[in-house]
Parts: structure tokens; C-alpha cells; sequence
């Protein structure tokens, strides 16, 4: 995936849930509560490995130094953002608040859709998995529910560090499935369905750089624009992809996303209406 080579918390956040449910799997329950508890650090999101964990943990108590770390996380954002969660959250949600309750469930069933529509073969593997394995999706489906009831904007980087869970029920699937083949058949029934997906994964890689490629045109324009505005010091920026503009302009940019502070908003005051408000108010 694009996303974890972003740069952004997408790649290590994903790898701190994907190591937290491998020390789960293997008894490591102390290890595991704790490093679902620092990946809170970089999304808060990680809490939702908690109930999970302790609907499977024989002692309850080991999960305890994982909800201490936990608990620093929200301490933390108290002392620093003088809020337990950050800001960032709220702007998010606030951003979507304009948006019909049906386009809110249909960019939330998108994004939910996502990986079965681009992995139809290792989504259908998880189908074999057993109870014990299959109860990890519990964690990415957790998250789709809390998005949508806040109304999150949904951002494809959300949801990239889902894939590694997918793709870790789905293998345990496909190992259930091949006990099911005769033994005599069984490692080229594997080997085939291996081979299969290898290709549909090579396949769907070069659909996605080709995408990429297309889409360089748009970069290519935003870097250009914020290397021209970089010339006007007092110019007011409004964009919704920040990144390169930002970079290049090395100015302040009203993010339309919602990246600004919740209390800076009014009562009914939507985020676009906060930033028309501060750009007039300069």
C-alpha cells in the first residue's frame, strides 16, 4: 500500500498492532497489553485491542501494565493538549458534519468494502479460519463502527494498517482449508492457491503504481502553486491536501479537512465556515 511508505504514523502504527496481536497469539499477554497501549500513542484507536484482549486473556491482571500505558496516553494529551484525546479528533468529525447520514454510510461502506473488493481471494480465506483467530477482525470492525458514529471523514490511510490482520487470518484460513485436501494433493493445492494470489497481488501492484503515476500530475501542480505563493509572504491559503503546498509555501494553510482546534469553532459552525471566518477576521 501507498500508505505505509507515506511517511506518516501509518506504517509503525501498523506494525505496533500487527506485534501486539502476534505476542497475543503466542501467550505474550503482558507484552501484548502493552504495546496496544503505545500504539495509542500514535492512534488512539489501538484502545479497541483492549476488549478484545480481555474477552481472550485467562488472567485478566496481565492486561493491567497495558492499560497503565494506556492510561499515560490519555495523561499525556491532558498536560499537553489540555484535553485527554487530541484536537485533531474533533476536527475530523467536525469536518463531515455537513454531510447526509446516506453519503455518511456510503463513504463508510466504501472504505469498509475496500479490502474485499481489492482482495476477494484473501478476504474469502478468512472465511476457513477458526473462531479463535477469526474474533481478530473484531478489532478493524470495531473501528469502521466508531468512525461512523463520530463521523469521521474517511481517509484510505485510516485504514491501511487493517491489511497485515487481514492478510494474518486469511493465511490461518488457508492452512485450515489445505488440511481439508488429501494429504497426497495437499502441498500442491497450497502451492496453486500461493502462486494465485502472488500473481493477483503482482497484478493489482502494477494497477495501483499505474494509478500513482497518473496522479503525479496533480502533485507536480500543487508543488509548482506552493513554490509561486512562496513569493506573496501575506497570502491566505485555503486547501484540502496540504502536504506539498504547505511544504513548498512555507506558509500557514487553512486545512479544509478539519486539522484546526475544536474550540476554536462557534456553535453550529462547520469547519469551512471557521476558515472563511479567520481568513476575513485577518
Amino acid at each position: 500500500s501507498l500508505w505505509f511508505m507515506s511517511g506518516m504514523e501509518t506504517a509503525i502504527f501498523s506494525l505496533t498492532c500487527f506485534f501486539s496481536i502476534i505476542c497475543f497469539l503466542e501467550k505474550k499477554e503482558i507484552l501484548s497489553g502493552i504495546l496496544a497501549g503505545l500504539a495509542m500513542f500514535l492512534r488512539p484507536e489501538a484502545g479497541f485491542l483492549f476488549p478484545l484482549f480481555l474477552l481472550k486473556f485467562k488472567t485478566k491482571k496481565k492486561l493491567v501494565p497495558g492499560i497503565v500505558v494506556a492510561f499515560s496516553f490519555f495523561l499525556f494529551c491532558q498536560v499537553f493538549y489540555d484535553f485527554p484525546l487530541p484536537y485533531s479528533l474533533y476536527a475530523k468529525t467536525l469536518s463531515a458534519e455537513t454531510q447526509p447520514l446516506l453519503t455518511k454510510i456510503i463513504n463508510v461502506f466504501y472504505h469498509f468494502a475496500n479490502p474485499i473488493i481489492k482482495q476477494p481471494f484473501m478476504v474469502f480465506l478468512t472465511i476457513f479460519s477458526s473462531f479463535e483467530f477469526l474474533h481478530l477482525l473484531g478489532f478493524p470492525l470495531l473501528i469502521f463502527l466508531a468512525y461512523f458514529l463520530v463521523g469521521t471523514t474517511p481517509f484510505m490511510w485510516y485504514y491501511a494498517p487493517y491489511y497485515p490482520i487481514i492478510a494474518l487470518v486469511s493465511a490461518i484460513g488457508l492452512i485450515n482449508l489445505s488440511k481439508s485436501v488429501h494429504i497426497n494433493f495437499r502441498k500442491i493445492f497450497t502451492m496453486s492457491i500461493l502462486i494465485f494470489l502472488c500473481i493477483h497481488q503482482v497484478m493489482f501492484t502494477v494497477r495501483e503504481f499505474y494509478l500513482f503515476q497518473q496522479s503525479e500530475k496533480d502533485r507536480l501542480n500543487y508543488e509548482n502553486f506552493g513554490k509561486l505563493i512562496s513569493k506573496y509572504p501575506n497570502s491566505r491559503i485555503v486547501a484540502g491536501d496540504i502536504g506539498r503546498i504547505g511544504y513548498y509555501s512555507k506558509q500557514n494553510v487553512f486545512d479544509t479537512a478539519g486539522s484546526v482546534s475544536y474550540t476554536h469553532l462557534r456553535a453550529h459552525e462547520t469547519v469551512l465556515d471557521l476558515v472563511c471566518r479567520l481568513l476575513l477576521e485577518k
